[in-house]
């Protein structure tokens, strides 16, 4: 384990992090900083491999904490943002579109329109079962994930203008 400690020793850590952020594998990392030591030591593939599980480590301590606190603060707002989307698409499924701000009459939505909506409210549902934690398949590829979700509202807020507008 005295050899994860040389990265720190020879003044290595950004090095090792720049070579990192560059797309070098981790026995490449060991090379490199070997080569540069000039005989004075070697680093090893898996002391490499052993310091940057340790950064991460203590990365994710620091992150994790301002992520739930992220959590907490936003969740609620965009669960409610969530419904109001799905409140609106519902509308759009069912066939018709509320009256919009100017108080005109309710628009009747024809067949693709309805097919969208229903398509918009399935992605959202996914997306707000996923928030919710109860949604089975983490890993679904067509599935937005929650930091997605300011583009996915904006997106729904443009459609929703023209809607109204069109």
């Amino acid at each position: 384990m005295a050899s994860v400690q040389k990265i720190e020793k020879y003044g290595l850590q950004e090095r090792t992090l720049t070579l990192l952020s560059e797309g070098h594998s981790h026995q490449e990392i060991a090379e490199i900083l070997t080569r540069e030591l000039e005989g004075r030591d070697t680093i090893s593939q898996p002391a490499v491999s052993r310091w940057l599980k340790k950064v991460r480590k203590r990365r994710q301590e620091v992150v994790q904490p301002k992520v739930d606190k992220f959590l907490e603060e936003t969740v609620e707002s965009d669960l409610k943002c969530l419904q109001e989307m799905m409140d609106f698409q519902y509308q759009q499924f069912k066939g018709r579109l509320a009256a919009d701000i100017s108080g005109g009459q309710p628009k009747i939505l024809g067949l693709k329109e309805r097919n969208q909506a229903h398509d918009r409210l399935l992605e959202i549902l996914k997306v707000k079962f996923r928030w919710m934690g109860i949604d089975g398949d983490q890993g679904a590829g067509d599935i937005l994930d929650p930091v997605d979700l300011s583009k996915f509202r904006n997106e729904l807020k443009e459609e929703m203008k023209e809607a109204q507008n069109g």
